[in-house]
């Protein structure tokens, strides 16, 4: 690696994109509590979808209440007044937490695509924020096409939710002894320390290292730990197998290198869905 294995990494500036969906909600909650705890931005991003301006220009649409079920007629510019509203009051949002958990903010909008504008924005943040689905209303898809296209792309990592962060007492960790996997051990050796959680370390006997060379790489990241570590070795885990001991952990946050076999596209939709804690994926 070109970095030093025990030098921290630093996040200034964490992104994420709100919706009115819970989802978002849960991404912008959770970007805070991480800002808080890195000393970062927050970057709250709100995106005008292309479509919406065709749909605006229509004599009239039906919205109905997410909450409620109940329908009403827009007509004309309604939809365009309706998404305005919509915008200020996610701002409202993005500042009021903020302001809950002290930590500084900006606010963007944008039109277009929404994975296409969240990765351009991404360029100029260290970690992007995104809950697993948008406004969907397919209760059985677990991860969203705008989700499913970031992780594919993006170079940047990425928290995956479905729900808040609670880091709680533990922080869990995959660890190979590549390079991918040591980045990530450093990211979550940093957020444990600075949680004061456990650092747990799943050992997967993957790659080209051997036990011994394994051994030596991880124990000159964790020797100067000031938490406590615990080390578990899977011994060529499958899916369950891998979901099981994860789960056990009862972990706050999972960090793993993006490129890990449970964490490719074929998978990808299964692991995100029976994993009980959120997934910080790291390039």
């Amino acid at each position: 690696m070109a970095e030093d294995a025990n030098q921290p990494i630093l996040v200034r500036e964490i992104l994420v994109a709100v919706d009115s969906s819970s989802h978002s909600r849960a991404a912008l909650r959770a970007a805070a509590t991480l800002a808080k705890l890195m000393e970062a931005n927050i970057r709250g991003l709100f995106v005008h979808e292309e479509h919406w301006s065709q749909i605006s220009n229509l004599p009239s649409v039906t919205s109905i209440n997410e909450l409620t079920g109940k329908a009403h007629v827009l007509k004309g510019k309604a939809l365009e007044q309706e998404i305005d509203l919509l915008k200020q009051r996610l701002q409202r949002q993005l500042q009021q937490i903020s302001k809950e958990n002290r930590i500084p903010h900006s606010w963007e909008t944008a039109r277009g695509r929404v994975d296409e504008e969240i990765l351009q924005a991404a360029r100029k943040a260290d970690l992007i924020t995104i809950g697993t689905r948008g406004r969907s209303f397919y209760p059985g898809e677990r991860l969203g096409s705008t989700a499913r296209a970031i992780i594919r792309k993006a170079d940047k990592p990425i928290l995956v939710l479905k729900k808040g962060v609670d880091l709680g007492r533990t922080i869990t960790t995959v660890f190979d002894a590549s390079d991918e996997s040591q980045t990530a051990l450093r990211l979550a050796l940093s957020l444990a320390q600075k949680n004061e959680s456990t650092l747990s370390i799943l050992i997967l006997e993957e790659g080209q290292d051997t036990e011994g060379q394994r051994n030596q790489k991880l124990e000159k990241m964790v020797e100067s730990a000031s938490i406590p570590v615990s080390v578990t070795v899977l011994e060529h885990p499958d899916l369950p197998d891998f979901l099981n001991a994860v789960n056990r952990q009862q972990s706050g946050l999972l960090v793993t290198p993006k490129n890990q076999s449970f964490f490719k596209q074929r998978s990808l939709e299964t692991t995100l869905g029976y994993l009980n804690c959120p997934v910080l994926m790291v390039t």
